[in-house]
């Protein structure tokens, strides 16, 4: 998990390292109110699915173990091929 989470983070600062104004046609510059509805339409649809992960988790009967077991078992014999 803290691999995950520390390459996500140098991804985020390389990206935000090479970020640069929007332009169109190298001619208009967008407004900043623009790029704000734009990054918030980006994630909403991003952030739904960590807060669906934790609110099954939270429903789920049984410990975090097992519950975490539990889905990664129904994932493993959802996703075979041919039975194998």
């Amino acid at each position: 998990m803290k691999i995950l989470l520390n390459s996500l983070q140098v991804i985020f600062g390389l990206i935000m390292s090479t970020y640069s104004d929007l332009t169109y046609n190298k001619t208009y510059i967008y407004p900043g109110w623009a790029i704000g509805v734009g990054w918030v339409m980006a994630c909403s649809s991003i952030v739904m699915v960590p807060i669906v992960m934790v609110a099954r988790i939270c429903m789920a009967n049984g410990t975090l173990k097992e519950v975490i077991g539990y889905d990664s078992v129904l994932y493993k014999k959802s996703h075979t091929v041919c039975g194998l």
